[in-house]
Protein backbone atom coordinates (compact mmCIF):
# COMPACT_ATOMS: atom_id res chain seq x y z
CA UNK A 1 0.00 0.00 0.00
CA UNK A 2 1.56 3.38 -0.94
CA UNK A 3 1.70 5.64 2.35
CA UNK A 4 0.86 9.12 1.85
CA UNK A 5 1.42 11.37 4.73
CA UNK A 6 -0.78 14.25 5.74
CA UNK A 7 1.90 17.34 4.56
CA UNK A 8 2.38 15.73 1.15
CA UNK A 9 -1.77 15.71 1.04
CA UNK A 10 -1.76 19.37 2.05
CA UNK A 11 1.54 20.44 -0.63
CA UNK A 12 -0.78 18.39 -3.46
CA UNK A 13 -3.51 20.65 -2.46
CA UNK A 14 -1.73 23.90 -2.59
CA UNK A 15 -0.50 23.09 -6.42
CA UNK A 16 -2.36 25.62 -8.47
CA UNK A 17 -3.89 23.60 -11.18
CA UNK A 18 -4.37 24.51 -14.71
CA UNK A 19 -7.06 26.77 -15.49
CA UNK A 20 -8.17 23.56 -17.79
CA UNK A 21 -8.73 21.42 -14.75
CA UNK A 22 -12.56 20.58 -14.78
CA UNK A 23 -13.35 22.84 -17.68
CA UNK A 24 -16.30 21.85 -19.61
CA UNK A 25 -14.48 23.95 -22.71
CA UNK A 26 -11.00 25.16 -22.99
CA UNK A 27 -11.72 25.60 -27.03
CA UNK A 28 -13.59 28.96 -26.26
CA UNK A 29 -16.19 29.83 -29.42
CA UNK A 30 -16.69 32.55 -31.95
CA UNK A 31 -18.98 35.26 -30.70
CA UNK A 32 -20.63 38.93 -31.54
CA UNK A 33 -18.76 41.35 -29.98
CA UNK A 34 -18.42 45.56 -30.21
CA UNK A 35 -22.22 44.85 -31.61
CA UNK A 36 -23.96 48.60 -32.42
CA UNK A 37 -27.51 48.38 -33.04
CA UNK A 38 -30.32 51.54 -34.02
CA UNK A 39 -32.85 51.89 -36.03
CA UNK A 40 -33.43 54.01 -38.84
CA UNK A 41 -35.73 55.76 -38.68
CA UNK A 42 -35.73 56.24 -34.32
CA UNK A 43 -38.84 54.90 -33.16
CA UNK A 44 -39.06 56.83 -29.30
CA UNK A 45 -41.11 53.97 -27.99
CA UNK A 46 -38.59 51.05 -29.09
CA UNK A 47 -35.77 50.15 -27.01
CA UNK A 48 -32.86 48.46 -28.64
CA UNK A 49 -30.67 46.99 -25.91
CA UNK A 50 -27.39 44.37 -27.01
CA UNK A 51 -26.34 41.91 -24.52
CA UNK A 52 -23.93 39.19 -24.48
CA UNK A 53 -22.79 36.72 -22.01
CA UNK A 54 -19.52 34.85 -22.91
CA UNK A 55 -19.70 31.87 -20.81
CA UNK A 56 -22.61 30.70 -23.15
CA UNK A 57 -21.18 32.14 -26.34
CA UNK A 58 -24.41 33.92 -27.33
CA UNK A 59 -24.67 37.65 -28.01
CA UNK A 60 -28.33 39.60 -29.16
CA UNK A 61 -30.74 42.64 -29.65
CA UNK A 62 -33.67 43.03 -27.60
CA UNK A 63 -36.18 44.85 -29.10
CA UNK A 64 -38.93 46.03 -26.54
CA UNK A 65 -41.95 47.09 -27.54
CA UNK A 66 -43.27 50.45 -25.41
CA UNK A 67 -45.73 51.21 -28.23
CA UNK A 68 -49.14 51.26 -27.86
CA UNK A 69 -49.51 49.32 -31.04
CA UNK A 70 -47.63 45.89 -32.09
CA UNK A 71 -44.49 45.53 -33.53
CA UNK A 72 -43.64 43.19 -36.68
CA UNK A 73 -40.45 41.37 -37.82
CA UNK A 74 -40.45 41.03 -41.69
CA UNK A 75 -38.29 38.30 -42.90
CA UNK A 76 -36.61 36.83 -39.61
CA UNK A 77 -38.04 35.28 -36.67
CA UNK A 78 -36.98 36.17 -32.97
CA UNK A 79 -34.78 33.74 -31.42
CA UNK A 80 -36.23 34.11 -27.99
CA UNK A 81 -38.85 36.91 -26.54
CA UNK A 82 -41.41 37.64 -23.82
CA UNK A 83 -44.81 37.70 -24.74
CA UNK A 84 -47.37 38.04 -21.95
CA UNK A 85 -45.16 37.82 -19.19
CA UNK A 86 -44.03 33.76 -20.46
CA UNK A 87 -40.15 33.87 -21.56
CA UNK A 88 -39.96 31.72 -24.82
CA UNK A 89 -36.83 30.36 -25.74
CA UNK A 90 -38.17 28.94 -29.21
CA UNK A 91 -41.36 29.33 -31.53
CA UNK A 92 -41.29 33.24 -31.08
CA UNK A 93 -44.04 35.07 -33.14
CA UNK A 94 -43.13 37.67 -34.96
CA UNK A 95 -45.54 40.38 -34.15
CA UNK A 96 -44.37 41.43 -30.79
CA UNK A 97 -47.19 43.06 -28.69
CA UNK A 98 -47.19 46.11 -26.45
CA UNK A 99 -45.29 45.44 -23.31
CA UNK A 100 -43.48 42.42 -24.35
CA UNK A 101 -40.07 42.28 -26.27
CA UNK A 102 -37.92 40.02 -28.65
CA UNK A 103 -34.59 39.19 -29.61
CA UNK A 104 -32.19 38.50 -32.08
CA UNK A 105 -29.25 36.27 -31.48
CA UNK A 106 -25.55 37.54 -33.37
CA UNK A 107 -24.40 36.26 -35.73
CA UNK A 108 -27.38 36.40 -38.01
CA UNK A 109 -25.51 33.96 -40.03
CA UNK A 110 -24.32 30.78 -37.67
CA UNK A 111 -21.45 29.40 -39.58
CA UNK A 112 -20.04 33.34 -39.91
CA UNK A 113 -16.51 32.74 -39.27
CA UNK A 114 -14.04 35.66 -37.64
CA UNK A 115 -14.70 38.97 -39.23
CA UNK A 116 -16.16 42.07 -39.42
CA UNK A 117 -20.27 42.26 -39.97
CA UNK A 118 -23.26 44.73 -41.54
CA UNK A 119 -26.51 43.47 -41.42
CA UNK A 120 -29.64 45.51 -41.46
CA UNK A 121 -33.23 43.75 -40.84
CA UNK A 122 -36.80 44.83 -41.11
CA UNK A 123 -39.75 46.02 -38.66
CA UNK A 124 -42.83 47.62 -39.02
CA UNK A 125 -44.34 49.56 -36.43
CA UNK A 126 -47.97 50.60 -36.91
CA UNK A 127 -47.41 50.18 -40.69
CA UNK A 128 -44.22 52.55 -40.60
CA UNK A 129 -41.28 50.73 -42.23
CA UNK A 130 -37.71 51.13 -40.14
CA UNK A 131 -34.56 49.49 -40.29
CA UNK A 132 -32.89 47.74 -38.04
CA UNK A 133 -28.86 48.52 -38.33
CA UNK A 134 -26.78 45.90 -36.92
CA UNK A 135 -22.61 46.56 -36.80
CA UNK A 136 -20.42 43.77 -35.06
CA UNK A 137 -17.44 41.94 -34.89
CA UNK A 138 -17.34 37.82 -34.39
CA UNK A 139 -14.25 37.48 -32.37
CA UNK A 140 -12.88 34.10 -30.99
CA UNK A 141 -13.14 34.15 -27.08
CA UNK A 142 -11.98 31.94 -24.94
CA UNK A 143 -15.37 30.85 -22.59
CA UNK A 144 -16.15 27.69 -20.56
CA UNK A 145 -12.82 27.45 -18.01
CA UNK A 146 -13.36 31.42 -17.32
CA UNK A 147 -17.01 30.75 -16.46
CA UNK A 148 -16.68 27.93 -13.82
CA UNK A 149 -13.20 28.85 -12.16
CA UNK A 150 -10.26 30.01 -12.10
CA UNK A 151 -8.37 27.23 -10.14
CA UNK A 152 -10.77 24.26 -11.65
CA UNK A 153 -12.53 23.68 -8.80
CA UNK A 154 -12.57 20.08 -10.11
CA UNK A 155 -9.11 18.96 -9.10
CA UNK A 156 -9.82 20.12 -5.93
CA UNK A 157 -12.26 17.92 -5.17
CA UNK A 158 -10.84 14.84 -6.88
CA UNK A 159 -8.00 15.64 -4.44
CA UNK A 160 -10.17 16.01 -1.55
CA UNK A 161 -12.11 12.88 -2.18
CA UNK A 162 -8.70 11.25 -2.48
CA UNK A 163 -7.90 12.68 0.95
CA UNK A 164 -10.59 11.55 2.72
CA UNK A 165 -10.18 7.67 0.94
CA UNK A 166 -6.36 7.39 2.19
CA UNK A 167 -7.52 8.85 5.69
CA UNK A 168 -9.98 5.90 6.11
CA UNK A 169 -7.81 3.35 5.02
CA UNK A 170 -5.18 4.79 7.33
CA UNK A 171 -7.71 4.28 10.47
CA UNK A 172 -8.41 0.98 9.14
CA UNK A 173 -4.66 -0.08 9.07
CA UNK A 174 -4.31 0.87 12.39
Amino acid sequence: MIRITLTAIAVLLALPLPATAGCPSAAGCDMAKNVEASLSPEEACVDVRTEDDSCSCDSWVSLENNCTVNLQANGFNFGFCMIDSQVMYSGCPDIIPPGSWGAIYLPLDPEAGVGHYEDTLQISVAGNNISLNLVYDVEHVESGCSCTTSRGSAGILVLAGLLLIILRARRRDR
